[in-house]
């Protein structure tokens, strides 16, 4: 059975006699391979031969672009400074500004680097031998964060609700525009990407980004894809919001038992092997990935790092993941 079809067959209810396993790499790839960052991150071609051999090479069940929360933001005018990897939006646009978002909808999905991502999937969709695509996006909330700023757009969660209700809805359009290109390219899945989701509190999860991601989330699943909601860093709070979204995986941090969260949502978790562990030994890695497969017993479970790997990881200790992962049996 091709890995995609198994992924299909998990979110679906099935069980799967084996664990899959995605260890999140996008610029690492690049690193590894001795690709140049931005070359990588521009040329849909380029990214995608890498995460090929990269990916392919660590025996992942996944391939993807790389997981760059600066590719929307950019396309949509914002300065995005390339002196550290991965990149980072280093100038945000003004308040003020935040009315033009609706008026930048028409050109968004051929602006940027947007195109590249998107040809990318369509490259890894017809070359990846079966195994899942994943395409990811900024979600409501985080797309808002990278265009205007942290501090600004949470800052209106008391200041001036109205407006940053109107930010979120607006940023939402945009995200379910390019989620839904993500699955016309060929991904399998598409997973918003909230880490913002992390700061805020359930009532203001509630209140502002419910039902954007419900609706980004839904236009994925419409188009035939499978939804997902990935939140790194302490989820806890909000765990049971994520799950009402109507994402068919939900990607947590290492912050969040993946014990806790199999007994406290219906569909399939993925994660959560902290990021820095791949800085450490290939030992460390197969100790805690067994460790975490034994909570889960690997049912509904897909093996992944709780968020991008670091760029300078240690290969042997991406590999340990999903090496340990493989070798974990199932009990259907």
């Amino acid at each position: 059975m091709r890995r995609a079809e198994k992924l299909w067959q998990l979110v679906s209810g099935g069980c799967l006699s084996e664990v899959l396993a995605f260890p999140v790499a996008g610029y690492h790839s690049a690193h590894v391979a001795g690709a140049d960052p931005k070359l990588f991150a521009g040329d849909a071609r380029v990214m995608a031969e890498v995460q090929l051999k990269v990916l392919g090479g660590y025996g992942s069940d996944f391939l993807s672009p790389p997981m760059d929360l600066t590719v929307e933001a950019e396309a949509l005018g914002a300065r995005v400074a390339w002196g550290s990897i991965p990149p980072s939006v280093k100038e945000h646009l003004p308040l003020g500004e935040a009315g033009r978002l609706r008026d930048l909808e028409g050109a968004f999905l051929s602006s940027g680097r947007v195109p590249a991502f998107l040809e990318c999937v369509r490259i890894l969709r017809e070359l990846g031998g079966g195994r899942a695509v994943c395409g990811f996006a900024a979600g409501p909330l985080t797309l808002a964060a990278s265009l205007f700023g942290a501090v600004s757009v949470l800052r209106l969660t008391r200041a001036n609700p109205r407006l940053l209700a109107e930010l979120v809805d607006s940023a939402g359009r945009l995200v379910e525009l390019y989620s839904s290109a993500l699955g016309e390219a060929g991904a399998d899945c598409v997973m918003i990407l909230e880490p913002v989701a992390a700061l805020v509190s359930p009532q203001h999860f509630e209140a502002f980004l419910l039902e954007p991601l419900r609706s980004a989330l839904a236009a994925v699943e419409k188009r035939g894809g499978i939804p997902a909601l990935h939140v790194c860093g302490d989820a806890n709070r909000i765990l049971k919001l994520m799950a009402t979204t109507g994402a068919r995986i939900l990607s947590i941090d290492a912050q969040v038992d993946v014990g806790r969260a199999l007994a406290e949502v219906d569909g399939v978790v993925m994660g959560n092997v902290p990021t820095s562990l791949f800085l450490s030994s290939p030992e460390e890695v197969r100790r805690y990935t067994l460790a975490m497969l034994s909570a889960s017993r690997g049912r509904r479970h897909i093996a992944a790092s709780g968020c991008d790997i670091p760029v300078r990881a240690n290969p042997e200790s991406v590999k340990a993941m999903v090496e340990t992962a493989k070798s974990f049996r199932v009990e259907c």
